[in-house]
């Protein structure tokens, strides 16, 4: 072999180190899914409850229908507005409930090749 001559290892695909299971990427798809259709169910249930709870007026704007000018949309700016707020705190539980069970469950915090955690002991002051 020369001086110039490249030397070329043999290439060693290599496995990534943190895969995702599938089952979590199914998982995900549904919710995606899920989350907003429940969230549009629960803003129509909310509307339609929310003049027996004294929260909105019948006659109040939020449950006309929105007017483009050249088209009717068949749906309400509560709707929408439910819609949207409901979906966000649908994802914002699924997060939190993951996060809970992630660390009740998931791996370690210290790996075998991480230092132990540093004892703090306490002084006087």
């Amino acid at each position: 072999m020369g001086k110039f001559d490249r030397y070329e290892a043999r290439q060693v695909k290599q496995e990534k180190v943190h895969k995702i299971h599938p089952v979590w990427r199914g998982i995900g798809c549904l919710m995606i899914i899920i989350i907003p259709v429940m969230a549009y169910a629960a803003a129509d249930v909310f509307l339609q409850a929310a003049p027996g709870l004294g929260l909105f007026p019948r006659s109040s704007d939020i449950y006309r229908n929105i007017d483009l000018g050249f088209y009717v949309a068949p749906i309400s700016l509560g709707m929408v507005v439910f819609t949207i707020l409901f979906a966000m705190v649908g994802f914002l539980l699924f997060s939190v409930l993951y996060s809970i069970v992630y660390r009740m469950a998931g791996p370690p915090r210290y790996g075998p090749t991480d230092a132990p955690p540093p004892k703090r002991t306490k002084s006087r002051r």
